[in-house]
């Protein structure tokens, strides 16, 4: 019988279940039909499935995310958590485990706590691994007693290794796995239209923050030709007000637009991309070797502001002024639009997908 790969994800939000689907389209892609592959997500359907809900009071009040994500970061605040729910989320997830499993992989916190217990309901227990899709892993990723841990920050693999992970079992990512992208190979031509692409987060955040950067980008492009394409995504207020913004802006082409399924497959036509520098958001970009300015982010995300700066792959910031500064900088200045889109290149080449897939299906050698 075929030995059966399982990734354990959730739907909170879209980017656990993006990476899972990641994962199990690279390893076929190396490895086709030698395993069979099923996708198990914890939120579906169930008396759990509501606790993504959670979440939405990041976009209600950054203060008390900020207060709630801090409480939680804690090894006993996790132990206690995992303990309340952990009956109920094994009896939850084993009950959908094929009896071929040969691979348990997580890529959600939730499941990774309870991973090496999954793992001992088969006689023959399968190899387990976490791969952490936030840059920098909150306590709740760090799941006991797993074969294996891939993590992207160096903070991350310090964390890993305060608790027992060693270089055999740890493996550090470039980024967080996603599907296989067209790069932008050719640098903007000189006298092309500039090319911007702003993501707003499906959830409905970041209004204010959109229509200040438009409003930012219009008044730049009273000299200079823009070309900005708006996704709303399931947003259907934001598109409303975008569509009304769009009849008093005349002096950019404002192309405005909802739901955009496989999106990120259109990123490297851009010159720079304008998104909430979520974990999975930033790396399909790094991957489509685009530069970026994040504009919002929430206190799990963090990390990966520095990372943007650091990389020199563009800016992260909220502030309006600083915003307007990078885009003239950017528009301005041919050489530093160069240097950043060579700068993302460079961290691009150093993923390595294929010594990735072979660690996680294969352990350490």
């Amino acid at each position: 019988m075929t030995s059966a790969i399982v990734v354990l994800s959730a739907s909170s939000g879209g980017g656990h279940n993006a990476a899972a689907k990641a994962i199990v389209n690279r390893i076929r892609a190396q490895y086709g039909d030698q395993y069979e592959y099923k996708i198990i997500d914890i939120y579906r359907n169930n008396l759990v499935s509501r606790l993504p809900g959670l979440a939405k009071i990041r976009y209600q009040s950054d203060f008390a995310w900020r207060l709630f994500f801090r409480i939680t970061n804690r090894r006993w605040a996790v132990e206690v958590i995992s303990l309340l729910m952990r009956r109920y989320m094994l009896h939850l997830i084993s009950r959908e485990l094929p009896k071929n499993t040969s691979h348990l992989i997580a890529v959600h916190f939730n499941p990774a706590q309870i991973l090496k217990s999954l793992a001992m309901k088969f006689n023959s227990p399968p190899q387990t691994s976490i791969v952490v899709t936030d840059f920098d892993p909150h306590w709740a990723w760090l799941g006991k007693e797993t074969d294996q841990l891939f993590v992207v920050s160096d903070s991350g693999v310090n964390r890993a290794r305060s608790i027992g992970y060693t270089d055999k079992t740890l493996t550090k990512m470039q980024i967080v796995p996603v599907e296989e992208l067209q790069h932008k190979s050719v640098m903007r031509q000189a006298n092309a239209p500039w090319k911007l692409l702003l993501i707003a987060g499906q959830d409905g955040s970041n209004g204010r923050q959109i229509h200040r950067l438009v409003e930012i980008i219009g008044r730049i492009g009273s000299n200079t030709d823009i070309e900005l394409t708006v996704i709303c995504g399931k947003n259907e207020k934001l598109k409303h007000s975008m569509e009304q913004m769009k009849q008093g802006i005349q002096t950019i082409d404002l192309k405005i637009n909802g739901y955009v399924d496989n999106v990120a497959q259109t990123f490297h036509n851009y010159d720079l991309m304008l998104v909430r520098t979520s974990p999975g958001v930033l790396s399909e970009c790094i991957s489509a070797g685009v530069p970026v300015l994040g504009f919002d982010w929430t206190a799990h995300e963090v990390f990966q502001t520095t990372y943007i700066e650091q990389n020199g792959l563009g800016i992260a910031s909220r502030d309006s002024n600083q915003q307007t500064e990078f885009l003239c900088k950017v528009i301005g200045d041919t050489e530093y639009l160069d240097r950043l889109q060579r700068n993302v290149a460079k961290v691009r080449k150093k993923i390595d997908y294929c010594n990735f897939v072979q660690r996680l299906v294969n352990g350490a050698r």
